[in-house]
């Protein structure tokens, strides 16, 4: 149940705290009030879509926060998102900004906008004009019949879509085995010389690398060679440049000076010491440069080898990858698909006789979920039926009918809703003949019927009196009154003869302060109820007469209530 919904700085509202009630709960006022702009909020609040237009002309941003009461269904939800109920109620917010992307909250707790639609799709069910749209589409109709399956026998959906995927796959499986006689890249001898040109290449993981260090060093001999010398000539000295001294040498001089003062403190000892181990790394230094220049020598026939090599590397990455790992990989699908194309005979009578089975399988299941649909199409039939002949349309025949379609992983139903409007009347798809007004009493119909075994969702009715007037209003207004007797309703209404039913009357009134035009909500006492259901009996002429037919408009509900 929605316990409040306050609004801040949204469309026309300016600030708005609406208490709600158990009941019906119906709002009215006059067109431009802003009516629906409360139920667009609500909806935002849920989840629904936000513009940055829906901030108050002026202001940076908007709140919307509605608090509902819980069942212990919605804390276990909660609990797996992280967003703890203590209480008996949660809290969800959403907070809008011209300059940044929306907020959303439950408890406190920030929570992306799927988890906020799994959450509120548990509480609340906003039916607005839009939703016509739903009996119109006959691609919703099957949800409709599934939605109303006992919990037990939904076990089929996950069987018939398992088994229907699986056919899936068989059925690509085939397709790639019976394209490869088509495919000139799948012949026999054009795989087996990919084979045998990667198997004749040998390759080793990381060669390439290898080879291409080896082959840099051979084209830099000269440079390489030089600059070896050069080190070495620093380590050595010059005889012809007696100026450059060896860097030995002069290690060694200042070994022999510091020495000469080492008795005089053993800091000194040490220094001495650490030189002397800097002359044995650099004797070592020393010797590795020779060994490297000594051993350096240029082979042209090793160099044209090298090079060789890496083309050929380079070759295979071109045809089989960026990598050698990917050459490899590539071989091994090679060989797989040689497997296949020598097996592909067999491997192909094997899947047809899975595909065979597979198919039983799947025509088991989806007959058993054809019966349990049509089982239950007849109650819906029926309840719905019943349900539109309490709403005055007395002569209307109502029929589901289910016929056999494609496979799918939903099973092979399609759905059809059939009406007839008038006595005698053939039976058309619904979307070709029903009205505005015969339009809101079914939906009114198909949530009444779908509904009863709900009754912890609240339901909101954006304008669903539309087209409606006289008796059928009066009709339609009883069972709403009857739907809010186990949940709560709220609805917007223009109509005397549904808000009378209401067990809680609010107004929207539009007020112009200052350059500004703003929304305001007023809960009604019983005076000013009849004050408000005379206006929309009459008009703005509002007289005696029109008073006394509101007051008897309220009583009459109050009496079937057993106020009086």
């Amino acid at each position: 149940m929605l316990l409040y919904l306050n609004i801040t700085n949204f469309a026309l509202i300016k600030e708005t705290n609406i208490q709600f009630h158990k009941g019906l709960n119906v709002l009215s006022g006059e067109t431009g009030s802003g009516k629906s702009i409360l139920f667009e909020a609500l909806g935002v609040s849920l989840g629904e879509r936000a513009s940055k237009t829906m901030i108050k002309a002026g202001e940076n941003n908007a709140t919307i926060e509605a608090c509902f009461t819980i069942n212990e269904d919605v804390k276990s939800l909660l609990k797996t998102m992280g967003c703890h109920a203590e209480e008996d109620t949660v809290i969800i917010r959403r907070d809008l900004f011209s300059e940044y992307p929306s907020v959303s909250r439950v408890n406190g707790y920030s929570v992306t906008l799927n988890d906020l639609k799994n959450i509120t799709r548990k509480l609340c069910d906003i039916f607005g004009q839009y939703e016509h749209q739903l009996l119109l589409d006959s691609q919703n109709y099957l949800s409709i019949i599934d939605a109303y399956l006992k919990d037990e026998s939904k076990e089929y959906f996950d069987k018939i879509r398992d088994v229907y995927l699986c056919g899936k796959k068989i059925d690509a499986e085939l397709a790639h085995l019976r394209a490869m006689d088509a495919d000139p890249n799948q012949d026999m001898e054009y795989l087996e010389y990919k084979i045998q040109e990667i198997e004749r290449a040998d390759l080793r993981e990381g060669e390439d690398e290898e080879v291409f260090a080896e082959l840099q060093i051979l084209e830099n001999h000269k440079s390489i060679s030089e600059q070896l010398g050069n080190a070495l000539l620093h380590f050595d000295g010059d005889f012809h440049s007696p100026e450059m001294s060896s860097i030995l040498g002069m290690i060694q001089d200042s070994k022999n000076a510091i020495n000469s003062i080492s008795q005089h403190d053993v800091k000194y000892q040490r220094i001495e010491k650490r030189i002397e181990e800097l002359y044995y790394e650099a004797q070592d230094i020393q010797s590795e440069i020779q060994s490297s220049l000594h051993n350096l020598v240029y082979d042209e026939e090793r160099r044209n080898e090298l090079n060789d090599r890496l083309q050929l590397i380079t070759s295979l990455k071109r045809k089989y990858g960026s990598t050698i790992q990917d050459i490899f990989q590539a071989y091994a699908s090679l060989k797989d698909e040689v497997d296949v194309l020598k097996n592909k005979d067999f491997k192909i009578k094997r899947l047809e006789e899975e595909r065979a089975k597979n198919k039983t399988e799947y025509q088991h299941l989806a007959s058993k979920l054809t019966e349990l649909r049509q089982e239950i199409a007849v109650t819906i039939q029926n309840k719905i039926q019943d349900e539109l002949r309490e709403m005055e349309m007395k002569d209307v025949v109502f029929k589901i009918q289910i016929s056999h379609g494609e496979d799918s992983e939903r099973g092979s139903d399609t759905v059809e809703f059939l009406v007839s409007t008038n006595r005698g009347g053939s039976l058309k798809p619904i979307r070709e003949i029903i009205s505005g007004g015969e339009m809101s009493r079914f939906m009114l119909a198909f949530k009444n019927v779908l509904a009863e075994e709900k009754p912890t969702k609240t339901f909101v009715f954006d304008e669903i009196d539309t087209g409606l007037s006289g008796k059928a209003a009066n009709s339609v207004g009883k069972r709403l009154k009857d739907l809010s007797m186990n949940r709560q309703v709220l609805l917007i209404s223009h109509l005397p003869q549904i808000i009378s039913k209401a067990d809680h009357h609010f107004k929207i009134q539009k007020e112009s302060i200052e350059d500004d035009t703003i929304s305001k909500v007023i809960y009604l006492d019983f005076d000013a109820r009849v004050e408000e259901l005379a206006r929309l009996l009459s008009g703005d002429t509002i007289t005696d007469t029109t008073l006394e037919n509101a007051k008897q408009l309220l009583k009459e509900n109050e009496v079937s209530n057993g106020l009086y």
